[in-house]
């Protein structure tokens, strides 16, 4: 029987691990997960039954599919499990062995995290229909749940915008289908509708969505342009952070850089990306690997002085083009620049008009 309970946990915990955190990114993006990303993970209430033979984790997950076995550990030990009709936590012996009886269970809400207001979070929009929406993303904004930032993301804010679990012929359920870095502004895009998320996730995929970013870089740049290729692979450095490095293994990248003008007093200059590829931080380790790292950006290079001329990673999505998933157009956004890159570039005399 023990070794019959060992199988199990194993079993549940590679199956919920692999159902969240492999294939999240996918579910998202295909809209098979439908929580309410405005509400936190941690709030979870209501009940269920657990009926004798019947495992814990598979009950719980037929109405929360999103909860992973660390997680049902959690609200197992903080007592946020309870039987309905003595009102008393669960066993522990619930977590690796089958009920002995049926049971109501009821749940009560996580203790909360410190989270985000997602009605707070400033949703810039440039276009919006039936099938998408178009955001210039602010600085410092996730676009997803991620770790401990559950609310603090874009994702959150329009969910909290078009959600309504309480009419299923009304509820809206933003899909994101690319990403931007938490420091990151510019465009972004979320689909409204399975269609228009599987239309334009496979646009990403196949490379068919053109992108340009404006980026401001430490150091005088000699040449006029180039392109930057190899393999960037995660490396581990400082704490948990993880930052992109070229060599001889890992995932195929590619970009294109012209500059567009050169700081007649400072060692800055403006440049002009087009990633060809879609990997994580491409261009930050792009930019990095010909001597030129984005300004303030620490993690790859770059010397933050005490007065530094901008307060974040001088990185912007400047514009996006792709196939309208519902018209079958070709169809761009601009994202305006945003003050603070504004104010960097005058500092340094940079004085080119961009969009």
């Amino acid at each position: 029987q023990k070794q019959q309970q060992q199988r199990w946990w194993h079993r549940a915990n590679t199956m919920c691990h692999r159902s969240w955190s492999s294939s999240v990114k996918k579910n998202i993006v295909m809209g098979k997960i439908y929580r309410d990303l405005s509400k936190p993970k941690e709030f979870v209430d209501g009940s269920f039954y657990l009926c004798k033979g019947d495992f814990l984790a598979d009950a719980l997950r037929q109405q929360h599919k999103w909860i992973d076995v660390p997680m049902l550990k959690k609200m197992v030990s903080l007592d946020c499990i309870l039987e309905s009709d003595q009102y008393k936590p669960v066993s522990h012996d619930l977590l690796q062995s089958p009920a002995s009886k049926d049971m109501l269970l009821v749940i009560k809400a996580l203790p909360r995290m410190e989270q985000t207001d997602p009605r707070g979070i400033p949703l810039d929009f440039l276009f919006v229909d039936e099938d998408i929406v178009c955001i210039n993303k602010q600085p410092g904004i996730y676009t997803q749940p991620t770790g401990k930032n559950q609310t603090n993301c874009i994702a959150a804010a329009l969910h909290y915008l078009y959600r309504n679990e309480g009419d299923s012929s009304n509820d809206v359920i933003p899909r994101n289908v690319h990403r931007l870095d938490k420091d990151t502004s510019g465009a972004l895009v979320f689909a409204l509708n399975k269609v228009s998320s599987r239309r334009l996730g496979k646009q990403f995929e196949t490379k068919e969505v053109k992108k340009t970013y404006f980026a401001l870089v430490e150091g005088q740049i000699e040449t006029d342009s180039g392109t930057v290729t190899g393999k960037l692979k995660p490396e581990k450095v400082l704490g948990n952070t993880t930052k992109q490095v070229l060599g001889r293994e890992g995932k195929w990248s590619e970009s294109e850089w012209n500059v567009l003008q050169r700081s007649e007093t400072e060692p800055f200059t403006l440049v002009e990306v087009k990633p060809l590829t879609g990997r994580t931080h491409q261009i930050r380790a792009h930019l990095a690997s010909i001597g030129h790292p984005i300004v303030h950006d620490e993690v790859y290079g770059a010397t933050i002085g005490n007065n530094p001329i901008i307060n974040r990673i001088a990185l912007h999505c400047a514009s996006m083009s792709f196939i309208h998933p519902a018209t079958g157009e070709h169809f761009t956004i601009n994202a305006p620049l945003l003050d603070d890159m504004k104010d960097a570039m005058e500092q340094i005399a940079i004085t080119k008009p961009l969009v």
